[in-house]
């Protein structure tokens, strides 16, 4: 895959982000989450099976604690349960294809609840500010449909700060240069609840020519944010 050929419409030389789609048959991530990890019918509406929802209207802090407990019931699953069978799965099948079929990746991505009306759960970042690493380029999945509040928002350019909302339907994925590419979350004003996972993966050595020309556009130091 040449990453130049799929940066954004309109955007600059350089910034790089491709929305990608997978078979929900394959990887059916709703459904595995819904039914074993959460016990409810429809994922986006997750929100009106917590006892406290209504508190979050008026307490910020309320509804940004639900968010880390119920991203806490996704962690320390056993490593051959369903949902990591259909994320390595993912990883290998879509992802690595798309990269020649060598690249590294973690064995546990980072999962992720944003309630309905609950405030942001992601101040603006790059990546790299935790990281440290330039080799590596970010995976953003969605569980639900995603636009506006419920969804990731990306500067549209190094450093731009014009943070604007990925939509992305069920069954898509967006890959981006989220190491340098500022990215974050606003309060989710919809009546969607968004769980979704991300993943940081590198390229191997010789699979993505273009990926030093991708280096020489980030900015450098990286950029702060408040």
């Amino acid at each position: 895959m040449d990453l130049f050929r799929h940066q954004r419409a309109g955007g600059p030389a350089g910034v790089w982000m491709a929305k990608v789609e997978y078979d929900t048959v394959a990887f059916p991530f709703q459904q595995i989450v819904a039914r074993d990890i959460y016990g409810v019918s429809e994922l986006a509406l997750l929100h009106r099976a917590q006892a406290e929802r209504e508190q979050w209207r008026g307490d910020e802090r309320a509804g940004y604690h639900a968010n880390l407990r119920l991203r806490e019931r996704m962690k320390g699953l056993a490593e051959d349960c369903q949902l990591y069978q259909a994320y390595h799965g993912f990883a290998r099948s879509v992802i690595a294809a798309a990269f020649g079929g060598k690249i590294a990746y973690a064995n546990q991505p980072k999962w992720r609840v944003h309630l309905a009306h609950t405030c942001s759960v992601s101040a603006w970042h790059c990546d790299a500010q935790v990281t440290r690493r330039s080799d590596q380029l970010t995976v953003w999945v969605p569980f639900v449909d995603v636009d506006e509040g419920c969804a990731m928002h990306v500067e549209t350019g190094y450093g731009r700060g014009d943070f604007a909302p990925v939509t992305l339907r069920y069954g898509q994925a967006l890959i981006f240069d989220g190491g340098y590419l500022a990215h974050g979350t606003v309060h989710n004003h919809t009546e969607v609840t968004r769980v979704s996972m991300d993943m940081r993966f590198a390229c191997h050595r010789g699979t993505t020519a273009s990926f030093e020309r991708l280096r020489e556009a980030r900015p450098s130091p990286l950029p702060t944010w408040a």
